[in-house]
């Protein structure tokens, strides 16, 4: 046993006690183990049971303890020794930088009374351990708490127990993070609109910050070619941007992290709402051109009419806001209601011989033999312009990603 803690001992009889009992006297060989001078075995009895207390002892020492009744003698042996450390172990043996481990330091013995203390170390600044940890009386083992440090590299400190002269080490291995998570949400968005992506680590990224680096496969998808997760976050965000798209398109996201990982998320791009999808899209109603409305008048009898801001010039299209839409010579677009009275009226530098194109947000557009295309608010104030360098004479053609091509004096134009 470990000197400081108790032993029980045992004396046994060829018989039972006599009615009066038999005192039995009790012995030690040396002051390391303290025995009760006698001891009184029951009457009836034909054993008893008695407390060895013993001191702590600098090296292995046997101590004889003898009992004697009359003159018959028996004795044992009681080595007393000391507790030697035999393993220090960390579980989990591997931590990603800044989760924790437990370490555990055994002993070849029961620790003794008050208990035993294994000093503590660690040889790198990317674990913590406490100076030092008691073993209970009694027990075996005991255990402590390893804190890491998140890390960009691979870090090993050992771990290191000592007791007297025994020192024992274990090898702590602390990774760097890596993705776990890749989401995209919304996953599917109309054209035009932005995505967010989150990206999750499964620790928190050292002082530098951790980086993925970001593809998409696809000219509508476009964000930042890196994403960085700063120091001690776990998660970042990133905004993917979408163009207008003429059919459904799915893209595909691939994120990779600093240790090679990749993980992917696809998303699907719908149909940009809009100008191909608008009631009256343009000169002869749609992309068929099929001049076809919702409905016709039910005899040729006169309504209205009106004088104009100069000759008109160029084809009368139905538009937003249930308004008749048409140009004069004189540069004007004019916007004249179902019931002949006109709501505003736009001066351009030049003749309007194009029909308009209508968006679904109600945007009208059109060119003017100022060399100009124009886009106007639905309440016919200038939303932008943009230089042709040509006279337009046409009705601009549509597609569904939000394209318009023009015919000009001089060649023919795609405008977005």
């Amino acid at each position: 046993m470990v000197g400081g803690s108790n032993s029980t001992g045992t004396l046994s009889l060829t018989g039972p006690s006599p009615t009066s009992g038999l005192k039995v006297t009790l012995t030690s060989s040396l002051s390391a183990a303290s025995v009760p001078k006698t001891l009184t075995i029951p009457a009836g009895a034909t054993s008893a049971i008695f407390t060895i207390l013993t001191l702590k002892v600098a090296t292995q020492t046997a101590v004889k303890i003898t009992a004697t009744l009359v003159s018959a003698s028996v004795n044992a042996t009681l080595n007393i020794g000391l507790a030697n450390l035999t393993a220090v172990t960390l579980s989990p043996a591997t931590v990603v930088g800044g989760a924790a481990s437990t370490g555990t330091a055994t002993i070849s013995a029961a620790a003794p009374t008050g208990g035993l203390v294994v000093n503590l170390a660690s040889n790198g600044s990317t674990a913590t351990v406490p100076g030092s940890v008691t073993i209970p009386a009694g027990a075996t083992s005991a255990s402590f708490a390893v804190s890491t440090q998140p890390v960009s590299v691979r870090s090993t400190p050992s771990i290191t127990g000592t007791f007297g002269s025994t020192s024992i080490g274990a090898k702590l291995t602390i990774v760097p993070p890596s993705m776990v998570g890749f989401a995209l949400n919304p996953s599917s968005v109309v054209g035009g609109s932005p995505s967010t992506g989150a990206i999750t680590l499964n620790g928190p990224a050292a002082s530098r910050g951790y980086g993925i680096t970001l593809v998409s496969d696809s000219s509508f998808a476009n964000m930042a070619s890196n994403v960085q997760v700063l120091a001690g976050a776990t998660n970042a965000t990133f905004t993917i941007n979408t163009a207008g798209v003429g059919g459904q398109t799915v893209a595909v996201i691939t994120g990779t992290d600093e240790l090679g990982g990749v993980m992917t998320s696809k998303l699907t791009i719908t149909v940009t709402p809009g100008l191909a999808n608008s009631a009256w899209p343009k000169f002869r109603g749609n992309l068929a051109n099929t001049g076809l409305g919702t409905g016709h008048s039910a005899a040729g009898t006169f309504k209205w009419g009106r004088d104009e801001l100069g000759r008109i010039t160029s084809k009368v299209v139905p538009g937003p806001k249930g308004l008749l839409y048409f140009g004069t010579e004189t540069g004007m677009l004019c916007a004249v209601g179902t019931d002949g009275v006109r709501r505003w009226a736009f001066k351009t530098g030049g003749a309007i011989r194009s029909a308009r194109a209508f968006g679904a947000d109600g945007t009208i557009y059109f060119g003017s033999e100022d060399y100009n295309f124009y886009a106007l608010k639905s309440d016919g104030t200038l939303k932008w312009k943009f230089l042709l360098f040509a006279a337009s004479y046409i009705s601009p053609a549509i597609s569904q990603d939000g394209v318009f091509y023009l015919g000009t004096e001089f060649g023919f134009f795609a405008v977005k």
